[in-house]
């Protein structure tokens, strides 16, 4: 609290950097962390994940901005990632929709991609204009958020991944049905490749994995301890 109070616009790598190893050691002490210093593969996988959920995040921020849920400064990470999961899965559920009656090209990372890129280039177009009265506070909290999101990303990633076998049958179907997705690239409708089963999370985990460049099995693993934290 006293680095917050007495920060500045500059000190936001410092945040960044205080917040990510106290919330690793923190919880390493609970024996909830890496189990000593993170791996290689976790720092790897982390990596990825962070950057699937920053995608999320760049497309939330931009359909919450046009509501006035974006103030100047605010902390609104996981806010963001949470509303890029829910437009997303709509995406996917609308295109599936289209799919199942009208020739398209499949669902893939390109076209996940270029949304990514359309809201990054909403959010720079219609960025608030400069204001100087913002305080350190400001600044520190969005540093923070984004070190929490990658202290998580980072244990979660050297505690379950790479995932070779499910744990169980559930995420193993889950995992098979997310797969389906990313073949057939939308959640099939009607015929024999229909689930005959609830597919959010199938879509949910096609969405991780692509964003992520990671096995289904991996994205499938590791969304029940992202999501909830």
């Amino acid at each position: 609290r006293t680095f917050i109070a007495t920060g500045d616009r500059r000190s936001s790598a410092g945040f960044f950097c205080m917040a990510l190893i106290g919330t690793l050691v923190l919880l390493g002490a609970l024996g909830t962390g890496c189990g000593g210093l993170c791996g290689a593969d976790g720092a790897w996988y982390g990596a990825r994940l962070l950057l699937a959920a920053l995608a999320l995040a760049t497309i939330g921020a931009a359909s919450l901005r046009p509501l006035g849920l974006l103030a100047s400064g605010a902390g609104r990470l996981f806010l963001c990632v949470a509303a890029g999961q829910l437009v997303l899965h709509l995406h996917v559920y609308a295109r599936s929709a289209l799919q199942a009656v009208l020739p398209a090209p499949p669902l893939g990372f390109l076209e996940l991609g270029i949304i990514v890129v359309a809201a990054l280039a909403y959010l720079w177009l219609t960025r608030p204009d400069p204001r100087p009265q913002l305080t350190s506070r400001a600044f520190a909290w969005p540093a923070i958020e984004l070190a929490l999101l990658a202290a998580v990303c980072i244990v979660v990633a050297d505690r379950e991944l790479p995932r070779l076998v499910m744990l169980s049958s559930d995420p193993d179907t889950h995992a098979y049905l997310a797969r389906q997705v990313e073949l057939l690239g939308a959640i099939p409708w009607h015929g024999e490749a229909s689930f005959g089963y609830p597919g959010g999370t199938a879509a949910l985990g096609f969405i991780w994995a692509k964003l992520a460049q990671i096995d289904v099995r991996d994205s499938v693993t590791a969304l029940p301890l992202l999501q909830s934290f």
